[in-house]
């Protein structure tokens, strides 16, 4: 994965030189903007600034789970013809890390239509879909967090997304309220609600693909991690039994990986899935 440098510096400091390729993102205005960067623990992480910038950029990600290589760029540093002048700033958007890897791998459905993403977030995993689907699609990332939601808009506003989102609690109303188009896409991330996951076989277009990521019981023990509750962890090959052969779907992944929640590893399972086309 390429790693994501993130300049923790001013940004007349970064106009006057920078690495290239690397993201803008001043330690005073970190705490308010960390949802922009990589989720936690899936994606290299280069932290660029002063001695005082690393270590109040260490004191607010480290403990929630980031972790990161830190460049000390002490007042008065040089650079070489390698680095970059300007206002420049790179993205620093990444999805999750299997969302990415099924989106590169996978062959997407041929048409158009609606790709939703369920329990959406500060808006990551949407805006990316957004412009690996391209604008013939409709993206809607939906939630029930009002706050999440504000984030997620203003994160498609800074990347010139045309990514929509909605406040809709998937639990309460049926998916297909949300667009008047076929819903070729569906993914979840960090998010469970099984009867949704029921009511998909009758929901997804033929040929559409539905991408889960999310905890799963452990093999031993309990959980060290929020989320504690069965009801919000899967059991082991249940996607596999829900959005199998006999609902319909041909399954392309289905492994069992980890998930970084309150800055602890937990047991997850990935999985993916296309809708028969007859």
């Amino acid at each position: 994965m390429p790693n994501v440098v993130i300049d923790l510096r001013p940004n007349a400091a970064f106009a006057n030189g920078h690495l290239a390729g690397s993201t803008s993102l001043p330690v005073s205005s970190l705490r308010e903007r960390m949802f922009e960067l990589p989720p936690p623990g899936e994606w290299p992480l280069t932290l660029v600034g002063s001695a005082a910038d690393l270590a109040t950029a260490r004191e607010l990600l480290y403990s929630k789970g980031w972790s990161a290589t830190e460049t000390l760029i002490a007042e008065g540093d040089g650079w070489t013809q390698a680095h970059e002048a300007g206002l420049q700033s790179a993205s620093c958007l990444r999805p999750n890390a299997f969302l990415a890897a099924v989106l590169e791998e996978l062959e997407l459905p041929e048409s158009g239509g609606a790709a939703i993403d369920v329990g959406c977030g500060s808006g990551r995993d949407a805006v990316y879909m957004a412009g690996a689907l391209g604008k013939e699609w409709q993206v809607i990332g939906c939630d029930n967090h009002v706050g999440a939601l504000e984030r997620a808009r203003a994160l498609a506003a800074s990347e010139g997304s045309h990514a929509s989102f909605a406040s809709f609690d998937v639990r309460k109303r049926p998916l297909d309220e949300l667009t008047d188009r076929p819903i070729r896409f569906v993914h979840g991330c960090r998010f469970l609600d099984r009867g949704l996951l029921e009511r998909l076989p009758s929901l997804v277009a033929p040929g559409g693909l539905v991408i889960w990521s999310t905890f799963v019981e452990p093999a031993e023990g309990l959980p060290r991690a929020p989320p504690f509750r069965p009801s919000r962890r899967l059991q082991r090959g249940e996607l596999g039994r829900t959005l199998g052969e006999r609902a319909g779907f041909e399954v392309l992944c289905e492994q069992e990986g980890w998930l970084l929640t309150r800055g602890v590893w937990e047991t997850a399972q990935f999985f993916a899935a296309r809708r028969r086309l007859k």
